[in-house]
């Protein structure tokens, strides 16, 4: 059988989401509380925010407020809690845990506050957008897999974030039996969305559609298949799925 048209459409799929991203959400807001006592003027980042996880799989909300930072982790199925009643300084950094896993938070006055999570047994990266409360970002978790002939020939963890008319993901391959080297490569990408009540079309470089993905329930799925004539008869040779579903 002749692949060329395959190997074709996996490179064309991974060109569209290989590029590093870059930041244009702005990073919440810096109060300034005044304080007559011995402290003089307190200043603290506040904000809240989410994003996705991969190394294994997750996502997570943050929320910075005056003496109280709380996040929610979602990963491998567990979901941690973990809290602090100190503020983020400006400049500054703590970290928060549960015993279990960790979250270092330092702001480096960027767009975004940066974080360090640390999870044993997982190298893990993330994705962070800023959270709208009149409009909640939406995490989704998942995978984009490839066949060929009933043989899977690319596997990733695929892990966007829906947030107004906007998202944003990050991919970890798994496995490519095509190109061995690009295994566990981090992928990043973004872009602009439209939905209706049925499906999320997702753009790249806010025009270029990549795919639609309908809605079922909390998951959104793709299936792109490739049909060519075998012995006479259209039989499916090769296909490509994304499915995710809301965290």
């Amino acid at each position: 059988m002749d692949y060329n048209f395959f190997k074709t459409k996996i490179k064309s799929l991974n060109r569209i989401l290989l590029v590093l991203f870059s930041v244009f959400v702005l990073f919440g807001c810096t109060d300034t509380e005044g304080d007559e006592g011995e402290g003089g003027n307190m200043e603290y980042i506040a904000g809240e925010f989410s994003g996705v996880l991969v190394g294994s799989t997750g996502s997570y909300t943050l929320k910075l407020e005056e003496d109280n930072v709380i996040a929610v982790v979602f990963f491998n199925g567990n979901i941690y809690t973990l809290t602090s009643n100190e503020s983020l300084a400006p400049n500054g950094s703590i970290t928060l845990t549960e015993g279990t896993i960790s979250i270092k938070i330092t702001d480096n006055g960027d767009l975004f506050p940066e974080l360090t999570f640390t999870i044993p047994g997982h190298n893990v990266q993330y994705t962070i957008v800023t959270n709208v409360i009149s409009n909640p970002n939406r995490n989704y978790v998942g995978t984009s897999i490839n066949t060929s002939e009933g043989r899977i020939i690319r596997k990733s963890t695929f892990n966007l974030t829906i947030y107004g008319s906007n998202w944003k993901g990050i991919e970890k391959v798994i496995l490519n039996t095509e190109d061995p080297e690009e295994v566990n490569e981090i992928i990043r990408a973004e872009g602009k969305i439209t939905e209706d009540a049925d499906s999320v079309s997702f753009f790249w470089n806010n025009d270029e559609l990549i795919f639609t993905l309908n809605k079922i329930g909390d998951r959104l799925v793709y299936t792109e298949e490739i049909i060519e004539q075998v012995g006479g008869v259209p039989e499916v040779v090769a296909t490509f799925e994304i499915e995710l579903t809301k965290k």
